[in-house]
């Protein structure tokens, strides 16, 4: 009964954990800049999953600015074009 439950239904139609696979491109420490205008690199501080997103999600800090945060999905940091790796 309890694969009836509107969740579990949810969970078989949408691929949640196809995120799961991407984590091991990115790693703590991974160091990405943004592609706008603006010259930052952020580094990767944590990479979490959690059930209410579809992606893992990544705390990153801005370099040389730890106190200066953000988190994003683990797809838009690779998959949407908004980071490119920095060296």
């Amino acid at each position: 009964m309890g694969s009836l439950h509107p969740v579990n239904l949810l969970k078989k139609i949408l691929p949640l954990n196809s995120g799961k696979l991407e984590r091991r491109a990115v790693s703590v420490g991974d160091r990405f800049k943004r592609s706008d205008a603006t010259f930052s690199i952020w580094v990767v501080e944590r990479i979490s999953n959690v059930r209410v997103s579809r992606f893992p999600l990544v705390s990153l800090s801005r370099e040389g600015h730890p106190s200066i945060k953000k988190t994003v999905s683990l797809h838009a940091l690779v998959e949407d074009g908004s980071f490119h790796t920095a060296i």
